[in-house]
């Protein structure tokens, strides 16, 4: 297991530390004392937890195994990475490629997904990474040849391909005059997909996959192949926050959320979005049930349903970035009904099992923050939750 000294995203100076066994910290060593507090009394521990009955217990150890500029860092399926000079990496592996800022990450499975400033990524496998979107560079010409086709009006697409892509569909309408056509294409970085309808019809098959040097594509006959369906798929921006709900993946910048094709993480749809209030600061869900999203000003909430994709606004209080965590199946949810814990500059909020938000420390305390990395523990029965927080200058 991993443990990272700086959780925020966007800190820089990390030292990386690992688990390494118990601490050697003696239980209740006596680091500093006042003559006023009396003989016995603790000011200050080192590696040590107090526990809830006012008992202290030796804290488990760490070793440092790297430090430097570095941001971004997460653990999934016992691989580290983080990000250093925009190059994003594996621990103990080495790069596996460029990113355009800080990361925000999602795994399933095996994959991994990643979005930063600019652009969405799939690590597959956790270590060969994609970029999710393509864009259509094609130019194309026709001329008429020989062939089956029946003579008349047909409609004719050309899309960019490549093993997790394909791009929008540009439709244009071609008279067939001597039963064939002959498709002259510019050059691409990509495969291409060509598509053709029938006489007068409205829907496109495919016909041919060509290579990105080909340049002449003849067709004499209909294709028998996928129905086109990219017509309108979009390139999906990078954002700050990525997750998966309702099988679908959702990355979210600014106050957009844009969210995939169901069961279809790769595919992006002009229309598939939503606007809200204000800047989103967070997103999570309570083990696939129910997706929060807080923004500046507010709180939502979208269930998983059929669609997977209304959304409803259910609080009028806003959220410290990145502080969402979820701490379903704990001792919280099964005595007091809290499956998630969010802050905002006026307190600490519960998100409960019915969905309501409560402020649980209003006039109490407040976190005159700007940025917050929550980590939920359970060690030996016992759980925390820490938040690390960050005021912008």
């Amino acid at each position: 297991m991993f443990r990272l000294n700086s959780f925020a995203r966007g800190i820089n100076n990390v030292d990386i530390t690992q688990s390494a066994g118990k601490s050697t910290a003696m239980n209740g060593q006596i680091i500093k004392s006042r003559e006023s507090l009396g003989s016995g009394w603790l000011e200050e521990l080192v590696n040590v937890n107090i526990k809830n009955d006012g008992s202290v217990k030796r804290r488990g150890g760490y070793t440092k195994i790297q430090t430097g500029n570095m941001d971004s860092l997460y653990s999934y399926n016992n691989l580290l990475y983080y990000r250093e000079n925009n190059t994003l990496n594996i621990w103990n592996e080495g790069s596996i490629g460029q990113v355009s800022g800080v990361c925000s990450y999602y795994g399933i499975g095996n994959d991994l997904y990643v979005t930063d400033t600019q652009n969405v990524y799939v690590l597959q496998n956790g270590r060969d990474k994609k970029i999710i979107g393509i864009e259509n560079k094609t130019e194309w010409s026709v001329d008429s040849t020989s062939g089956n086709l029946l003579k008349g009006l047909h409609l004719i697409a050309v899309t960019s391909v490549d093993d997790i892509n394909e791009s929008n569909a540009v439709i244009s309408e071609v008279n067939v005059e001597q039963g064939g056509i002959v498709i002259r294409l510019s050059a691409d970085d990509h495969d291409r997909n060509i598509y053709i309808s029938s006489l007068g019809g409205e829907v496109l098959y495919k016909v041919a996959q060509v290579d990105s040097l080909s340049q002449n594509v003849y067709i004499r006959e209909y294709g028998t192949g996928k129905q086109l369906d990219s017509t309108d798929n979009i390139i999906p921006v990078g954002g700050e926050h990525i997750t998966i709900f309702g099988n679908s993946l959702y990355v979210a910048t600014e106050k957009f959320i844009e969210y995939s094709e169901p069961y279809q993480y790769t595919t992006f749809k002009k229309n598939g979005y939503h606007v809200l209030d204000s800047n989103i600061v967070f997103m999570g869900h309570n083990r696939g049930k129910v997706l929060y999203i807080g923004t500046e000003r507010a709180i939502y909430r979208m269930y998983n349903q059929v669609d997977g994709k209304s959304i409803e606004r259910i609080a009028e209080i806003g959220g410290i970035r990145n502080s969402y965590v979820n701490i379903g199946n704990s001792e919280l949810e099964k005595n007091l009904g809290i499956v998630a814990l969010f802050l905002t500059k006026q307190g600490l909020c519960v998100i409960l099992t019915d969905g309501s938000v409560q402020n649980a420390s209003v006039g109490v305390y407040k976190y005159e923050a700007d940025n917050a990395v929550p980590l939920y523990q359970k060690i030996e029965g016992e759980e925390r939750v820490i938040f690390n927080l960050q005021k912008q200058e």
